[in-house]
């Protein structure tokens, strides 16, 4: 889960994580997927989580989520 980062160059560590699309499925992977998120937000990565529902039917406010956090870690001095 290491970034690179290349001199000169903003780097942005974000992911986004679409949940399963059954809900017995979802109980199933829920600890794995907890303990990915606090590894990457233990190394500075940025999370967003979105249903696959939010993905498929509104992709437009997903967008404008992640415009969002890139807007605030721009703004964010490191």
């Amino acid at each position: 889960m290491n970034a690179q980062h290349t001199p000169g160059r903003l780097l942005y560590m974000v992911c986004y994580k679409t949940g399963p699309s059954s809900y017995q499925t979802y109980w199933n992977i829920y600890e794995a997927d907890l303990d990915r998120q606090n590894a990457l937000v233990g190394e500075r990565w940025t999370v967003l989580r979105f249903t696959w529902a939010d993905v498929v039917r509104r992709p437009a406010r997903v967008a404008e989520v992640v415009a969002g956090a890139l807007g605030t870690l721009a703004a964010t001095p490191r």
